[in-house]
């Protein structure tokens, strides 16, 4: 009788018998016996009760805060790049004359809002709006305002020379995507007229 311990015969194999073993496939060495079956990752997780390694998983509240903390970090992205929108807007940086655009490009607005230029000193505008030129009686400030702005109220009524009341040039901006045009020049050289254009968005 064997010393050996009994084996489990669900993870060992069978003694090979003595009539099976063949010189020629084995070689010179007899196998010992009981020699351990080999067995899938997944078959051993199942025999040894358990899986081998258990990948961690991830909380619902972890999941939360990670999500969390993605739409609070895109949102201050956004957040910035509005901020930053008049300073990176090339026709500003270009253009001497040109302070500030209102609406700001690719802004979102309501239809009743003012839309124009604010121009430096010794500079004069022209705005068209919707591809209708607004004239001086629908326009707020000008030459003579004191922050040299060339900019109408969408929906305002105008005042002629006479006092008579005018209606408004521009009742309403359409919805989805309107520009406006800013043609400016220098006081002293009107010939020289530079022309701007810009859109946005009214909801």
């Amino acid at each position: 009788m064997s010393d050996q311990p009994p084996v489990d015969s669900d993870i060992w194999g069978e003694d090979l018998p003595d009539d099976d073993f063949d010189p020629a496939i084995y070689g010179d060495t007899r196998p010992r016996k009981n020699v351990p079956k080999v067995y899938s990752a997944k078959k051993l997780d199942t025999a040894l009760d358990g899986p081998l390694l258990e990948s961690p998983k991830m909380s619902k509240k972890a999941r939360i805060i990670t999500a969390v903390a993605l739409v609070g970090a895109f949102g201050l992205m956004v957040f910035g790049c509005f901020l930053n929108a008049d300073v990176n807007d090339a026709a500003i940086e270009n253009n001497e004359g040109l302070l500030a655009l209102f609406p700001e490009r690719g802004d979102q607005v309501v239809r009743q809002t003012n839309v124009g230029a604010q121009l430096a000193e010794g500079y004069s505008g022209r705005l068209t709006v919707a591809d209708r030129e607004i004239t001086g009686p629908f326009l707020i400030g000008g030459a003579n305002s004191p922050d040299n702005r060339v900019i109408t109220r969408v929906g305002a009524t105008g005042t002629n020379s006479a006092g008579e009341t005018l209606d408004p040039v521009l009742p309403t901006l359409s919805a989805g995507t309107n520009c406006a045009e800013i043609a400016i020049w220098q006081d002293d050289r009107p010939n020289d007229v530079v022309v701007e254009r810009w859109c946005f968005e009214v909801l």
